[in-house]
């Protein structure tokens, strides 16, 4: 049979990382993917997968919410979750990171805070890119500041004003419309400086664009504090910090004036991207680990008690308002632990009351 890896997703969640994970572990060894119509959570993970394949690793690459088969505990072939926005409910995702072997944080620190938490693989894997989308030499580089990311939303107040400021100072793209990831790298590789600006509530983010920005010979202007810092990337080398809008305007201004030290930051920073920091170059490493670890299961769920995983997965779907499923969850919960069926009851309702008032705006 054929050694494979298997996404627990549809072809058509394949997009940003998903698609960069995909398209490296297929560069390797067999990747194949479940249609979501096949991948529900009543179904077994042993009747979804094909006959003519030995998994290697069972992914779930973070595309949220998701449906998640039963029998993840009792597959005897390894399973790894993805947790993209690590920062985003950290203790949420380190519990349901229990239901698998792996637990991969994008973000620095977190692999500690899951281990705290209780699990023995949990392992930092930053983001990256597409080597193949910068590969090709820079364009003219025609923008002063260059923008690619939404400016809506609550969660981006800082980011719409930085940027809408910027764009009165210097020469920038069109910032509000929508960019496929080929015309993203084409607007970095025509930029000579890009602003990193995450959510308000997670500035120091390093994020896909930061790893995006430096791949392109961009210069890279992020916040401080920055995660950077704790990825191998030194601040007045790979990219440039700062601390109020104030001084981000003047760092703009600054190294626009100054050509020969902008390109001989932003040119350090390809290079190391490109060495180091590519989807590649984290598939290399997950592979890696599997075959030292030589088909060990780590996942602490495999001990747990039957009502245990049932709550969890119930858990999981109530938190991401998938009610059906968590019914479902419900039922086979009760079969094992009437009293732990009705202590879940009021995360049921409670999941329930905000589908009817979501339905009712």
């Amino acid at each position: 049979m054929n050694k494979s890896v298997v996404f627990l997703c549809s072809e058509n969640e394949l997009n940003r990382e998903r698609r960069g994970y995909f398209n490296s572990f297929s560069s390797k060894i067999d990747t194949i993917y479940i249609s979501f119509d096949k991948l529900h959570s009543y179904q077994d993970l042993e009747n979804l997968l094909p006959n003519d394949i030995q998994p290697l690793l069972i992914l779930c690459p973070d595309a949220w919410p998701r449906l998640l088969p039963q029998g993840l505990v009792d597959t005897p072939y390894p399973t790894a979750c993805f947790n993209i926005d690590t920062f985003e409910h950290p203790e949420k995702r380190a519990r349901f990171s229990m239901l698998f072997d792996y637990a991969f944080v994008f973000h620095p620190g977190f692999d500690r805070k899951f281990e705290q938490f209780g699990h023995p693989q949990s392992i930092c894997i930053p983001h990256a890119i597409e080597a193949d989308l910068f590969q090709t030499a820079a364009s003219p580089r025609i923008y002063e500041v260059g923008w690619v990311g939404r400016l809506d939303g609550e969660s981006y107040s800082i980011r719409r004003r930085y940027i809408q400021g910027l764009k009165e100072l210097f020469v920038m793209n069109d910032i509000d419309r929508y960019y496929t990831l080929d015309e993203m790298a084409a607007i970095y590789k025509q930029s000579k400086i890009v602003i990193n600006l995450s959510r308000d509530d997670y500035l120091q983010d390093a994020n896909l664009r930061c790893f995006e920005v430096m791949a392109s010979g961009a210069l890279l202007i992020t916040p401080q504090p920055t995660e950077l810092s704790e990825l191998g990337f030194v601040a007045g080398t790979h990219y440039v910090t700062f601390q109020t809008e104030t001084e981000m305007y003047e760092l703009v201004q600054y190294y626009l004036n100054n050509q020969d030290e902008r390109e001989t930051i932003a040119q350090a920073a390809r290079n190391l991207v490109m060495a180091k920091h590519t989807y590649d170059a984290r598939v290399q490493t997950i592979l890696e680990i599997l075959s030292q670890n030589q088909g060990k299961l780590f996942a602490p769920a495999r001990q747990w008690d039957k009502a245990k995983v049932h709550a969890t997965y119930l858990q999981y779907f109530t938190e991401s308002m998938m009610l059906e499923a968590a019914l479902n969850e419900l039922r086979q919960l009760r079969r094992y632990s009437l009293f732990t069926a009705l202590s879940m009851l009021p995360t049921i309702l409670r999941c329930f009351a905000i589908k009817i008032r979501d339905s009712l705006r």
